[in-house]
């Protein structure tokens, strides 16, 4: 209650009371005045929004960057919340043509791996989730992973994209002829197996030329 005590004709008094907004929606504040002589009854409202605050963090690692064919990698993707609740949470993570999905992990089996689309759903504040993705290693090159973030919130939308790289080396050999064992043998240990190779195979015919 504020006191005024007297105001005579013509006169006016304000006050200014800062306040802590702690909540969301439409927060609706009404003064009303009384006085000990009669007095119509007169009172002032007014409304405002308190809109919600958003703002997420996405994060990437991958246990290994430099890898073989036929290698195994682990891409971990971290979502977290730190504000206001948030529903709608999406993860967009399509995995390279070169990399052979194998099984993921993040708690309640909402990754697909076909569309790359990771259903998270709501976050409270300072909730996160994680996403472990297991893919095996099919070609060489730098290969690209990005993770990028959805949500109905276009503030968040914006710089919500992560990308990691894993450097694949070694020497694909088509498992063709019959020899798929060794192809596959040589797709994970690459070009040196496939040199001590060649070597071997030199020196056994040059033993078989000499005995002839």
């Amino acid at each position: 209650m504020w006191f005024v005590e007297n105001l005579n004709t013509g006169a006016e008094a304000s006050i200014n009371m800062p306040v802590n907004v702690t909540g969301t929606g439409y927060i609706s504040n009404k003064a009303n005045v009384t006085t000990r002589e009669p007095n119509p009854p007169s009172e002032s409202n007014i409304t405002i929004r308190s809109s919600p605050i958003y703002n997420m963090t996405i994060n990437k690692t991958v246990n290994v960057t430099d890898v073989r064919p036929g290698d195994y990698v682990d891409y971990t993707i971290n979502v977290k919340n730190l504000e206001d609740p948030i529903s709608d949470v999406n993860v967009t993570d399509l995995l390279d043509h070169r990399l052979i999905y194998q099984s993921d992990d993040d708690g309640q089996g909402k990754y697909n791996n076909v569309t790359g689309l990771w259903q998270i759903g709501e976050l409270t504040k300072n909730e996160s989730r994680s996403l472990h993705i297991i893919c095996k290693v099919d070609g060489v090159g730098v290969i690209p992973n990005l993770a990028m973030l959805n949500t109905s919130h276009p503030d968040i939308n914006k710089n919500s994209t992560v990308n990691i790289t894993s450097k694949i080396n070694g020497f694909v050999v088509p498992n063709i002829f019959g020899f798929g064992g060794f192809g596959s043998l040589l797709n994970r240990t690459g070009f040196p197996l496939l040199i001590l190779f060649v070597l071997l195979s030199l020196c056994v015919g040059l033993v078989y030329k000499k005995r002839k």
